[in-house]
């Protein structure tokens, strides 16, 4: 008997802890604090892009300093997994960058966003206190090879599963779409509906091949992976909206809105790619 898939919120937070998790664990130091907030953490969260203005993944959304107590952290940052025990998170203090491994009080999460049980979040801090051995080495932010190695795993890994994960989704939809009854048979007959969803088929499919055989900068599957993810969001959103079409589903192994935060967003993955080329956000020399 085949096991009920993952929904698709907890199949990429547990995508990222494996494809992430040991990479960026060697940056930390060596010592038993360190390697038992980690095997105490569970799967862990990653907050390694915060959405600002630019859209620039040089900003860095937490503060450190070092105090007589310890060092203490503030700011606000998006984490990738709202339920996770700790979350990786870049922190600069003074000129240097470092990534922390923070456990969140639960009252950390922003409680605009608690309606969802699972996705991204945001977490704020204000001098929450760093335990021992929880701070990284000083780090290239966010260029230093460990970091973009991790990255790179983890987004040909997130763009072949969503992919699969929103190639299923149409399926589903499609097979929806022929059984509903709304007037005038117009989401089950209707040729532009069919044309809309034959549009992102085919480019979930070229997704899927682009990932199943990289050849191409990791980041950019993920940048295409985030467009797919947006569109199949709006598209099932659209026909709810316009057609009346019901398509109300929790835990499915599909996206649905509450997990397009990931890394940031689509605007904030889309800038981490021209910062890697050497552009501004916008397209242009920074």
């Amino acid at each position: 008997m085949t096991a009920d898939p993952l929904p698709f919120g907890a199949a990429i937070d547990a995508l990222g802890d494996r494809a992430m998790r040991a990479r960026l664990r060697s940056l930390f130091p060596d010592r038993p604090e360190t390697e038992m907030a980690f095997a105490s953490a569970g799967t862990i969260g990653f907050g390694l892009f915060t959405p600002n203005a630019q859209f620039d993944p040089a900003v860095v959304a937490l503060i450190g300093e070092e105090t007589p107590s310890g060092i203490r952290v503030s700011g606000r940052v998006m984490t990738s997994n709202r339920q996770a025990a700790a979350t990786i998170a870049p922190v600069r203090m003074g000129e240097r960058v470092h990534l922390a491994l923070i456990s969140p009080d639960r009252a950390a999460a922003d409680p605009s966003h608690l309606e969802h049980p699972s996705g991204p979040a945001y977490l704020d801090f204000d001098r929450h206190h760093l335990g021992v051995g929880r701070l990284s080495r000083s780090l290239n932010w966010p260029k230093d090879e460990a970091v973009v190695a991790a990255l790179d795993a983890w987004s040909v890994a997130t763009a072949g599963l969503v992919a699969t994960s929103c190639g299923a989704g149409l399926r589903e939809l499609r097979r929806r779409l022929a059984e509903c009854r709304t007037p005038n048979g117009v989401a089950s007959q209707s040729q532009l509906v069919s044309h809309d969803v034959t549009k992102l088929e085919i480019e979930i499919s070229l997704l899927g091949d682009a990932s199943a055989h990289p050849r191409s900068e990791p980041w950019l599957l993920l940048c295409a992976a985030a467009r797919c993810q947006e569109r199949f969001v709006g598209l099932v959103e659209s026909l709810e909206r316009e057609l009346g079409f019901a398509w109300h589903d929790d835990g499915t192994p599909w996206p649905t809105r509450a997990d397009l935060g990931h890394m940031g967003g689509r605007r904030m993955i889309e800038g981490v790619d021209a910062h890697r080329r050497g552009l501004d956000a916008a397209g242009g020399r920074p």
